[in-house]
């Protein structure tokens, strides 16, 4: 949290800064409490969205959103943000790679909600938009077998697993950027 207050100091329309605050509000302390931790969780939120209004194509304030909906497994909101993300709306990024991100993203939350010829497509789309992005071809492989009946765990096979994002990797990334500005506009 000292470091998300330090952010908002030094720039406090910066979406960066604004993304740092709600990825820490999200991370918050462990508390046992569920009031508690939901309070935070619906702050990160509107910190998110407000990090979204002052730079609509912000990617990681997004991806960060979509992180929080998926870990209160509410798939159907992170289809809808990320769906806002691709079809031109606010959250409309320029960059085909954060576009194919975007894409890749919707394909796993697909997957996730049991939407097996969606997630297919989606991420069929991202590979042609970023043919870099690795994780594509073993996400499609792992939907395949489970379209089969087969378990996609069951090979020696690297398959992707959903799992909850980490927010610490984020938090770092947006701190040396900010970082790095600050001593930019320092000189």
């Amino acid at each position: 949290i000292a470091s998300a207050k330090e952010a908002i100091a030094m720039a406090p329309r910066d979406p960066r800064a604004l993304t740092l605050v709600g990825l820490a509000l999200a991370s918050g302390p462990g508390d046992p409490q569920e009031d508690v931790k939901h309070q935070g969780l619906e702050m990160a939120k509107r910190t998110l969205f407000k990090a979204l209004a002052v730079h609509p194509g912000h990617n990681r304030a997004l991806m960060a959103l979509v992180d929080i909906h998926a870990q209160e497994k509410n798939y159907e909101a992170c289809v809808g943000l990320l769906q806002k993300g691709l079809d031109g709306s606010i959250y409309a990024p320029k960059d085909p790679i954060d576009q194919a991100q975007i894409l890749y993203r919707l394909g796993v939350m697909y997957s996730t909600a049991e939407n097996y010829k969606e997630a297919i497509d989606v991420l069929q789309q991202a590979s042609v938009l970023d043919p870099g992005l690795s994780d594509v071809q073993r996400q499609i492989n792992r939907i395949e077998k489970i379209m089969r009946g087969l378990d996609p765990n069951e090979t020696g096979d690297e398959i992707m697993e959903d799992s909850s994002p980490s927010l610490e990797a984020p938090m770092a990334a947006i701190m040396d950027d900010l970082h790095t500005d600050q001593s930019i506009r320092n000189k």
